[in-house]
């Protein structure tokens, strides 16, 4: 079962919910909240669209341009821009990867670490995968690691953050803390989790 980390739309409380639900409600104020994985981008009919590449080279020159338009949000012209090299080249990772952030609406690749939507299913995704080089499938799956590491992280401190609330019972403190303990224990030396872990054996001490 994979996890994604959703923010509530009224209170902005972090809830871990299955990727599967349709909809959630919220552990904070209740409401329920449905939810969007792929927020695809669609290009604008009047999207600007960049002249065909016809050489190697230039198709390395328009994706770093894609890459720089992404950085400021500019969509549309980083769509042209990598569907011009797809044009040429229609086996280009890279290009597949930079759509892939674009449809995502990530600003660099650095975001897709951190981004709250599993894109493992995703058409331009598997793409990516398929063409990638070693070097590039290895990059590309390091971050998708690294998402999974930050998922697991959030939900071990949701646990440890509502054990430490005063009331509820003792039983579900334990067990929140217990659950808390294995995830902070599997991520290792990841942020605070070894700092964590310790915290949480020294409050289920204390109940």
């Amino acid at each position: 079962m994979i996890y994604v980390c959703v923010e509530c739309p009224k209170c902005g409380q972090e809830n871990e919910v299955d990727e599967t639900l349709k909809s959630f409600y919220c552990l904070k104020c209740g409401v329920k909240c449905d939810l969007e994985y792929e927020s695809i981008y669609e290009p604008e009919e009047d999207a600007p669209k960049a002249p065909i590449t016809s050489s190697g080279e230039e198709a390395e020159k328009r994706l770093k341009r894609a890459y720089l338009f992404m950085e400021d949000g500019d969509w549309a012209h980083a769509w042209s821009y990598c569907e011009s090299v797809l044009d040429y080249d229609p086996e280009n990772a890279e290009a597949y990867l930079a759509e892939l952030l674009i449809s995502l609406r990530l600003h660099s690749f650095e975001e897709l670490k951190t981004c709250k939507v599993n894109c493992r299913d995703h058409s331009l995704y598997k793409k990516a995968m398929r063409f990638a080089t070693d070097e590039q499938r290895l990059m590309i799956e390091s971050a998708q690691q690294f998402q999974g590491r930050v998922a697991k992280y959030k939900r071990a401190k949701s646990y440890l953050e509502s054990a430490s609330n005063p009331g509820g019972s003792i039983t579900t403190k334990q067990y929140l803390l217990r659950e808390a303990i294995d995830l902070f224990d599997s991520l290792g030396s990841f942020e605070d989790s070894k700092e964590l872990a310790a915290q949480c054996r020294q409050l289920i001490g204390s109940i």
